[in-house]
């Protein structure tokens, strides 16, 4: 699979004494591309702790698997209203309350024309917050826009 960067992401939370993998597998093994019909993903969360260190041994570390969520799961739970029918992207841990992850969520077509920032609480599988912008709207508030004119 191309493109694994955008569907992965790592956050250090608990003052550094934990690091927390999220990994949004397709089903359909593409990368930057729109999900084909029928297809979703599963969301899977994965934390690595460091144990206390002392004068004599070294800084133990211990891994586990937090949860894994299906995008069916997420689906059946909110509306596409608050949750878009997209492949979530770009996950990143919410560092004051780990049990919520944000990702954006890009309208893929030939270009991308909308994109949703989607904050998620991972225990109750359900959408916290949902905001959006136009890519046009780049242009509006940045005196330096970085995306190319049409």
């Amino acid at each position: 699979m191309e493109c694994l960067w955008l569907y992965r992401g790592v956050s250090i939370i608990d003052a550094g004494r934990e690091l927390r993998f999220i990994d949004v597998a397709r089903h359909d093994g593409l990368g930057f591309q729109p999900l084909k019909r029928g297809t979703g993903f599963t969301v899977a969360c994965y934390t690595l702790m460091f144990g206390e260190r002392n004068r004599h041994q070294r800084r133990r570390a211990m891994e586990s698997e937090d949860y894994k969520i299906t995008s069916d799961e997420l689906w059946s739970l909110n509306t596409p209203e608050c949750l878009p029918r997209s492949v979530l992207m770009f996950p990143q841990v919410n560092i004051d309350r780990p049990h919520v992850v944000h990702f954006l969520v890009p309208e893929l077509r030939y270009v991308i024309k909308k994109i949703w920032v989607v904050a998620i609480d991972m225990d109750t599988k359900t959408v916290e917050g949902l905001k959006t912008e136009d890519a046009n709207l780049t242009y509006a508030k940045s005196e330096f826009p970085v995306l190319p004119p049409h």
